[in-house]
C-alpha cells in the first residue's frame, strides 16, 4: 500500500511539473511598430514566431501610462495612471476561426473587418507612454496574446521599448 501512495505522489507531482513546464513556456505573440509609423500613423505589427502568415487580429487594447512626476522606468516601482485610449474587440457573431477576417497588421484607431471598436480612439498625445495588448489566433498555434511598450516622442516620432531598459528608434517624421 505504501508503494502504491508513493507512486500516486509521484504521478501528481510529475503531472504539476509537465503542466507549470507548458505555462511557462507557452508561446506569445510578437508585436512591433511597422517601420515608418508615426504618432499620425501609427501601425501596429503582429506574429507569431517572426511569420504574419495566419495571424489573426481578435482584439487590442491600447493604454496611456502617466504617472505624476513625469518619470518613467517600466521596470521601476512607481504607481501608474493607466487609461485606455483605443480598445477594438471581435464583432458579435463571431463563431469560429474562419469568421475572423482580419490579418496581421491594425492602424491604430482603425477597427478592420471582424473587429468593432469599443473605446476611443483618441489621440496620442506626444510625449506619451503607452502599453498595448494583443490577442489573435494564430494558424499554428491557437490563440496568443502579446505585449508592447512604446513612446510617443515631441516631434510624433515613436520609440519601441525593445526590453525594459531601453528603445530604439523606429521612425522620425521627414523634414
Amino acid at each position: 500500500m505504501q508503494n502504491w501512495n508513493r507512486l500516486r505522489l509521484q504521478l501528481a507531482l510529475a503531472g504539476l511539473l509537465l503542466t507549470s513546464t507548458q505555462v511557462a513556456c507557452q508561446r506569445s505573440l510578437d508585436v512591433n511598430i511597422a517601420a515608418g509609423s508615426t504618432a499620425a500613423n501609427l501601425v501596429f505589427e503582429v506574429s507569431d514566431s517572426g511569420s504574419t502568415s495566419g495571424i489573426h487580429i481578435m482584439d487590442i487594447r491600447v493604454q496611456r501610462w502617466s504617472i505624476d512626476d513625469g518619470s518613467f522606468s517600466a521596470a521601476g516601482p512607481q504607481q501608474w495612471t493607466q487609461t485606455d485610449v483605443w480598445v477594438a474587440q471581435l464583432k458579435r457573431g463571431v463563431k469560429s476561426e474562419a469568421d475572423i477576417t482580419t490579418g496581421p497588421w491594425l492602424r491604430y484607431g482603425v477597427a478592420t473587418d471582424g473587429l468593432e471598436t469599443a473605446i476611443g480612439p483618441m489621440p496620442l498625445l506626444t510625449s506619451g507612454y503607452y502599453a498595448v495588448d494583443v490577442g489573435a489566433f494564430s494558424a499554428g498555434a491557437g490563440i496568443l496574446f502579446g505585449q508592447l511598450r512604446f513612446r510617443v516622442l515631441s516631434d510624433e516620432s515613436i520609440y519601441q521599448f525593445t526590453d525594459y531598459d531601453g528603445a530604439s528608434a523606429l521612425s522620425r517624421p521627414a523634414g
